[in-house]
């Protein structure tokens, strides 16, 4: 069965890692979910501390929408209140519960203790280890995903070993492993 994850704004700011999350998703390594909330928090931090012009920031955000118009999950709201995790993220963990996720892959795990998510039957994950987890399912698939990624890059053309070296801050572990399944072509 194909694991549901909500994907929460810190790991769609990044581009590299967002853009081979989203490619994994493509290829069915596991679905995608995310609320407005989310999104609008992302395309903040995009503008904001990232300084990218808005028209991007929005073209950016309208892509996921139309590539995954399933992973918009609503109607959460109401089960905020009553979780025990950070105040500022309990939206997220919300989303998930909505949307019968198994995973909130985020860079902030402190935000999301073990107490706080298992009892939903919900992990929170940094990034490097989601990777690895799809990673270890289907090696062939993240293979063949991590080929399109990098085959769809334009301005500036990448190989796949660019691609990881270019996420490699973010997910080390993932890049290391990724690079032995891929051998020669991992090579920047």
């Amino acid at each position: 069965m194909t694991p549901v994850a909500v994907l929460d704004a810190c790991v769609l700011v990044p581009y590299h890692l967002a853009n081979v999350l989203l490619t994994f998703a493509e290829a069915d390594l596991f679905e995608p979910r995310w609320s407005e909330r989310i999104v609008s928090e992302a395309a903040r931090a995009l503008a904001e501390k990232l300084g990218i012009p808005p028209e991007k920031v929005a073209k950016r955000m309208a892509a996921m929408g139309e590539a995954f118009p399933e992973a918009a999950v609503a109607g959460f709201e109401p089960l905020e209140a009553g979780l025990g995790c950070d105040p500022k993220d309990r939206h997220v963990l919300a989303a998930a519960i909505a949307s019968g996720a198994e995973y909130v892959v985020t860079f902030n795990l402190r935000h999301f203790p073990e107490a706080d998510c298992k009892p939903h039957g919900i992990k929170a994950v940094h990034p490097d280890a989601f990777l690895l987890e799809l990673l270890a399912g289907g090696p062939a698939e993240a293979a063949a995903a991590l080929e399109e990624c990098a085959a769809g890059l334009a301005n500036p053309p990448m190989t796949p070993g660019q691609v990881l070296s270019q996420m490699a801050d973010a997910a080390p572990g993932f890049s290391d492993a990724m690079r032995q399944v891929i051998g020669d072509a991992a090579r920047p």
